[in-house]
This record gives C-alpha cells, sequence and structure tokens, in this order.
C-alpha cells in the first residue's frame, strides 16, 4: 500500500502537470478520487468482480437470444414462396 508521503508525491507531480481547471486535470482528479476510494474499501473489488461476471453472463445471454431469433428469422424467410413473374420476367 502506499504511504502518505507517496500520494502526496504523486499529488503533487499530477498538479505540476494538469492543473486541475483543465480538464485533463479534472480527470487526473477524478481517476485519483476513485483509486483512494477503492484502496480504503478492499472489499470493493470483490463487487467489481461480481458486476463483471453478471455482465459477462447477461452479454452471452443476449446474444444467445439474438442468434436464436435470427435463426427463426431466416427460416420463415426461406419459406416465403415467391412467384415468378407474370410473362416470363424476360431480359429487355
Amino acid at each position: 500500500m502506499c504511504t502518505n508521503l507517496e500520494s502526496e508525491q504523486e499529488t503533487t507531480l499530477m498538479n505540476a502537470y494538469f492543473a486541475p481547471s483543465t480538464p485533463q486535470g479534472t480527470l487526473l482528479l477524478f481517476l485519483r478520487a476513485r483509486l483512494d476510494r477503492a484502496r480504503r474499501r478492499p472489499e470493493r473489488g470483490a463487487s467489481a468482480m461480481e458486476f463483471v461476471i453478471i455482465t459477462a453472463v447477461l452479454v452471452a445471454l443476449a446474444a444467445a437470444v439474438g442468434l436464436i431469433i435470427y435463426n427463426l428469422v431466416t427460416d420463415k424467410a426461406d419459406e416465403i414462396n415467391i412467384p415468378d413473374t407474370p410473362g416470363g420476367g424476360g431480359n429487355l
């Protein structure tokens, strides 16, 4: 884990390159706050993994349902009988 001195050095280094009023500085401050919060709560990592697993299962389920619907629609489209054009439909 980082000590307070290391954390202060990281903050000083980030602020030296990007002012908080710039978009880059704002992004770095936001990311640092998230990182500090994650370091203080070790149980948050477990919930993040749970969200990743749940999301992966839902994506796989959505892909499976999409594939089933695609196959049903394709099968029904193949069953449609389109009659030939009257008069033979010759070339012009």
